[in-house]
């Protein structure tokens, strides 16, 4: 996390800071209540700083030039989140099947990332 404080100025690292808090708050607060509050304040700051970070990369070009394309595709994708969300909701027993349908075989690989960070991919087979 100080690394990519170190990469923005001060906004992002108040960012960093608050996901931080959001993330201790949901691990050591005894109210379930408060816990999804700030488990849930972590899921919308996350995405936040993440495109903050990325915003003026190559990979987002294609959003700045054609960014009605780029809403489409967010629409569709948070569309598809939803759907999948309530069939979870409404047949659990579907997901609890997909689940168990899956390989068993879990592999693990290691990515370097261009700032020399380790991050652990795990890969189901």
């Amino acid at each position: 996390m100080l690394v990519y404080g170190a990469l923005g100025g001060p906004l992002p690292r108040l960012g960093v800071i608050a996901a931080a808090v959001l993330v201790a708050v949901v691990m050591l607060h005894r109210d379930a209540r408060v816990q999804a509050l700030a488990m849930l304040g972590a899921l919308v700051l996350a995405p936040v700083l993440l495109l903050a970070d990325i915003w003026h990369s190559p990979q987002l070009h294609v959003v700045h030039r054609h960014p009605l394309y780029a809403m489409a595709g967010a629409v569709v994708a948070l569309g598809a989140v939803a759907v999948a969300a309530w069939v979870v909701a409404k047949r659990p027993a579907l997901f609890a099947g997909a689940w168990a349908a899956r390989s068993p075989i879990s592999v693990s690989s290691v990515i370097i990332t261009p700032v020399e960070i380790v991050w652990p991919v795990y890969v189901t087979t």
